[in-house]
């Protein structure tokens, strides 16, 4: 089932077969949030969308960056089954930045 949602698919290929979570996680981090669309939350007033950023030290990485078990083939197949769950069955926290790494 295709999602109405606009979904953009990075990938990243790592020469070490385990990467470390969490050095991948902190990486992000520094880089993503330099960025304010990556730490804006959005609030709806009227008819009127707004965009509010957040400090860098409220944005919960935790939730933000989910790891995988690291078995999936990543074919244009699985890719799109993992972009249809994330759109379909997850209910996104509109009080958190509206993106996520899986």
């Amino acid at each position: 089932q295709e999602s109405d949602q606009p979904t953009v698919v990075v990938e990243f290929y790592f020469q070490d077969p385990h990467p470390d979570n969490d050095r991948i996680r902190d990486a992000l981090k520094d880089r993503i949030l330099k960025h304010p669309r990556f730490r804006a939350v959005f609030r709806k007033e009227g008819n009127c969308v707004f965009w509010d950023s957040i400090p860098k030290d409220m944005v919960d990485m935790s939730y933000h960056f989910e790891v995988m078990d690291g078995k999936g083939t990543f074919d244009e197949e699985h890719v799109k089954s993992i972009t249809s769950t994330l759109n379909s069955e997850e209910e996104w926290d509109a009080t958190k930045p509206l993106w996520k790494v899986t």
